[in-house]
């Protein structure tokens, strides 16, 4: 079997290919890089080849010749704007490939911070005290107040102006 990890976060990354090198039933690990600069995942002795694609573009077409010619049984998104790329094209990339990723619905269920509290009882899980800072508001014209987790986002990447941005706040 081969398999596709999409994405290169250096630490996720590397864990994964060694951990995939281990099993018996696959062969080659591809590593589709986001960024041109390669990472420690694409130079590993357990990575077979590595590639760049532009994951900012809209037409998954040329993702989907890339992996066919390469013969990818698997794809795995490793980094949060592959796992969104896969979502906004998982019925496309479902019926040419096997993807280890949950399905759309699931997956926005999982990755929305701010929702995560409903599923919260406060006693067997705990999820802090927030306030959800909306987009255009600005945080240092508030009181902050260290009783609160603020979050600047509900989802850590979004797609706007056909591209994958990441919203992690940076301090």
């Amino acid at each position: 079997m081969k398999v596709a990890v999409l994405g290169t976060n250096d630490r996720a990354a590397l864990v994964v290919v060694r951990q995939l090198a281990l099993e018996v039933s696959i062969d080659e690990v591809i590593i589709v890089r986001h960024t041109k600069q390669r990472s420690l995942a694409c130079v590993s002795k357990y990575t077979h080849k590595s590639v760049y694609f532009n994951f900012d573009t809209p037409d998954v077409s040329t993702l989907i010749h890339l992996l066919q010619d390469e013969k990818i049984d698997l794809i795995l998104p490793i980094n949060d704007i592959t796992s969104l790329f896969v979502i906004h094209h998982y019925s496309s990339l479902n019926a040419n490939f096997t993807l280890a990723s949950p399905t759309p619905s699931s997956y926005y269920q999982a990755i929305d911070k701010w929702a995560i509290q409903e599923m919260c009882d406060g006693k067997t899980l705990k999820y802090p005290v927030s306030q959800l800072i909306e987009q255009g508001s600005r945080l240092e014209n508030r009181d902050i107040s260290e009783e609160y987790v603020y979050l600047k986002t509900r989802n850590s990447v979004v797609y706007h102006e056909e591209k994958y941005k990441n919203m992690m706040y940076k301090s």
